[in-house]
């Protein structure tokens, strides 16, 4: 992984050291709110007991003195349009010219003239486009403005989505509910929590169960920052995942997501996607009445306490209301499950079908919408109602038809006069209140559909795409969000807008409608008025305090999970405290604290069209996993020659330094050299992030060789739980020889340690993960470094 993969580099850990932060400390708790807000896309309504003072949170809400050229801070493809937008103070006083340069040697490589400075509507920003698309080499970059300033650094290559569809893809497996698991690679521990939900009782009565009968809805995933589950979101959420999967087979495979220990693959051979979604599938089918209908949710009727486990949350859980647009959003998800599960599980591929079937059963029987509520249901957990269901209809519809072939649906779409008429109408981007392009895909790829309502339903895809595109032109960040568009959920909107325009132009080629689709990839990456990644873990600059308890109670930064974004339209106190003080604009409405959950919460449904866009860009190759065991023998992974070649590109290697320091390294000839000069005081380091899992090592060995300098070297490993141990050798030979250090020969530094570690105490090393190395010359002068092997014994 990368530095950008939160896995990364001293640097950063540094950085977080410096600055501690505990997601446990942060917040208050909360009770739920008397009645739901306003914004499109709640997933929750709840408000602190105590509200901190507004002056003390509404003060830089995000980070002052940003840098004024703004760049995906993950990067971009070789073969793709690459921008950066460049904010000046006047638009009567633009810059000319705009340099980028390789940051390993600051060589300028590419100079271009910066495009007329207009101002941005949506930020209020005065910006200047600087295009280097013309720049195609693989490697690391900033962009320079002579006289203003630089970016953020970012990539160019062909894997640069690698690391970001991996995290966000394996984000669903770390909020699996009643899961007991350690996650070697975040270290992330969880005892797996809610086990009552296999005897949730009901909130209500009906035709199948008596109030406080009890139903076994144990499983699936926990929908956003709190522990409710919820059907809306999960359909659409599984719905979009295994889209990426039918679109992109190939970049997904067994073995891709490192499953954790306490995590078990069920299908044989099976990509993990298909065994991820499987999992939130299962609990979805638990939710379906014998008739056919769906139940709404299951949750408690308190909102858990701030920064709790999921382990500690032991109040009852419910299951609660139904609803016609719930049941037929299952329909559709369950539908389009059975044809992808065929290969893998036949039984479990019937099961979803049947299940799809009955759904729509429920729902010829019963034409009208409705919404069961009950008085008291959303106390502890958020509404998701809607009170109409003809997209989540088509949708079923059209879903079943792709499926089976069977005419039955598509008379059902013709015979509906609601239906019908959404084949006219122009697409937008999938959410859980609205599934109509959903309906529309499906409907226009399905075998059997009807010629004359396929080419309208082709037509309302292409007439939504345009609309979007249309205001990607008219923004200064070319996001698809128009003022009132930044509510709540933002991100996810104009993510999901970028993934109609991947699908327009799967219909009708247009390279700008893909270019369009990569723009809001680097919005929600950094291009945009607060310079954020609004992706955790993801980019120099990502949220640090989510609204997400399993963060909060675990001080884990769980990667991958993508937060609200800016959202001008309020929903909760500090965020209304800052609209109110400081009245930003819209796309400035964003506070990266773990209070405000209405900019700063994840949720499923946010994250999945992010893994879309992800797998439609990726360039993945097919990786050996080696899955953590600790009850079993492990094959002890190594770092050998071709160390730099098999496992450390240059993207895993880094530098840190003071300001009067110097670092720079080159590999050549699978040789490894690190140049330094140490001046008196000083301090700095290479750092190796190793991407290969090592488990249960005795220890490492390494050939090196020197100037003879003298310089004492300190030879640093990090463990799984981020502590810091050290052994320290001499460059005393200019000669190839081997270093030999025992694991518990390391010793553990006396500072640079992660909050909560006591240098004093006997800390043993976590044999489950080596998550970086670093050689720190210690002695003041200049020297040079030279590796050819790093092995694990």
């Amino acid at each position: 992984m990368n530095r950008k993969s939160s896995f990364g580099t001293v640097v950063l850990m540094m950085l977080l050291i410096l600055l501690p932060f505990s997601l446990a400390a942060m917040g208050t708790q909360e009770e739920p709110a008397e009645e739901a807000v306003e914004p499109e896309e709640p997933t929750e309504t709840e408000k602190p007991e105590e509200l901190e003072e507004p002056e003390e949170v509404a003060v830089d809400p995000v980070v002052e003195g940003l840098e004024p050229v703004r760049v995906s801070q993950v990067g971009y493809l070789p073969a793709r349009e690459k921008l950066a937008v460049v904010v000046i103070e006047d638009e009567a006083q633009p810059f000319d010219e705009f340099l980028v340069r390789n940051v390993r040697t600051d060589e300028v490589v590419y100079e271009g003239e910066l495009g007329e400075p207009v101002t941005d509507p949506n930020s209020q920003d005065v910006v200047q486009h600087a295009d280097f698309s013309g720049l195609e080499e693989p490697g690391r970059y900033r962009v320079d403005v002579p006289g203003l300033g630089s970016s953020l650094w970012f990539d160019i290559s062909e894997d640069v989505y690698h690391d970001a569809l991996f995290v966000t893809s394996r984000s669903y497996t770390l909020q699996r509910s009643a899961t007991s698991f350690r996650d070697p690679i975040t270290g992330l521990e969880l005892e797996g929590g809610h086990h009552q939900d296999a005897e949730a009782e009901m909130f209500f009565s009906d035709e199948f169960h008596e109030e406080g009968d009890t139903l076994d809805v144990l499983g699936g995933w926990y929908d956003a920052g709190d522990f409710g589950m919820y059907i809306p979101p999960s359909n659409v959420t599984v719905g979009q995942l295994l889209l990426a999967y039918e679109w992109n087979p190939d970049e997904f495979y067994e073995g891709q997501l490192a499953f954790p220990a306490g995590v078990e693959p069920v299908m044989e051979g099976a990509p993990d996607m298909l065994e991820e979604a499987r999992f939130n599938l299962e609990w979805m089918l638990k939710m379906q009445r014998p008739d056919g209908a769906v139940y709404h949710k299951n949750s408690g009727l308190r909102w858990p306490p701030d920064a709790t486990l999921p382990e500690d949350d032991t109040q009852t859980r419910y299951v609660f209301g139904k609803s016609t647009f719930g049941t037929a959003g299952f329909a559709g998800a369950t539908a389009m499950a059975a044809r992808l599960y065929e290969d893998y599980d036949q039984e479990f591929a019937d099961e979803l079908l049947h299940a799809a079937e009955l759904a729509f059963d429920y729902l010829e029987e019963n034409p009208e919408p409705e919404f069961r509520y009950d008085e008291g249901q959303d106390q502890g957990s958020g509404p998701y109602d809607k009170h109409e269901d003809s997209e989540e209809r088509l949708w079923a519809a059209a879903e079943l038809l792709r499926t089976t072939g069977d005419e039955r649906y598509d008379e059902y779409i013709a015979n509906n006069d609601s239906l019908d008429e959404l084949l006219d109408e122009p697409s937008t981007y999938i959410s859980w209140a609205d599934a109509l392009l959903f309906g529309h895909w499906a409907y226009v790829n399905a075998p059997a559909a009807n010629e004359e309502r396929r080419e309208r339903a082709r037509h309302a895809i292409l007439a939504g795409a345009e609309e979007v595109y249309e205001q990607v032109q008219a923004d200064g960040y070319n996001v698809t969000l128009e003022a009132d568009e930044y509510y709540w959920s933002s991100a996810k909107g104009a993510v999901g807008r970028g993934n109609l325009l991947l699908k327009a132009h799967a219909l009708e080629e247009n390279v700008d409608y893909v270019e369009a689709a990569l723009d809001q990839i680097a919005y929600i990456f950094g291009r945009n008025a607060n310079s954020y990644s609004y992706l955790t873990g993801i980019g120099d600059r990502s949220p640090a305090n989510p609204h997400h308890r399993i963060s909060a109670g675990t001080g884990v930064e769980v990667p991958g999970l993508l937060v609200g974004g800016p959202n001008n339209q309020g929903g909760d106190p500090l965020l209304d405290s800052f609209l109110e003080e400081e009245d930003p604009p819209p796309a400035e409405a964003y506070l990266d604290l773990h209070g405000s959950w209405a900019t700063n919460e994840y949720a499923i449904d946010y994250t999945a069209p992010v893994v879309f866009a992800l797998s439609y860009f990726a360039f993945t190759e097919e990786e050996e996993i080696v899955e953590p065991e600790p009850e079993e023998d492990i094959e002890v992974g190594s770092l050998e020659p071709g160390i730099i070649e098999a496992y450390l590109d240059e993207q895993e290697l880094s530098t840190f330094s003071d300001g009067g320091s110097d670092v720079d390294y080159q590999v050549e000839d699978e040789v490894l050299s690190m140049d330094y000069r140490l001046r008196s005081g000083g301090w700095l380091g290479l750092v190796i992030a190793i991407e290969k899992d090592i488990y249960d090592i005795e220890g490492l060995r390494i050939e090196y060789r020197g100037e003879a300098t003298g310089h004492d070297v300190r030879f640093e490993i990090q463990d799984a739980q981020q502590v810091h141990f050290q052994s320290h050798f001499v460059d005393d030979s200019e000669d190839w020889q081997t270093l030999e250090v025992a694991i518990d020969n390391f010793e553990v530094r006396g500072d640079w340690q992660p909050e909560g570690v006591d240098p004093d105490d006997d800390q043993p090393f976590d044999r489950a993960l080596i998550d970086n190395i670093t050689f720190s010359p210690l002695t003041s002068g200049q020297g040079r470094l030279e590796f050819r092997q790093i092995e694990a014994y």
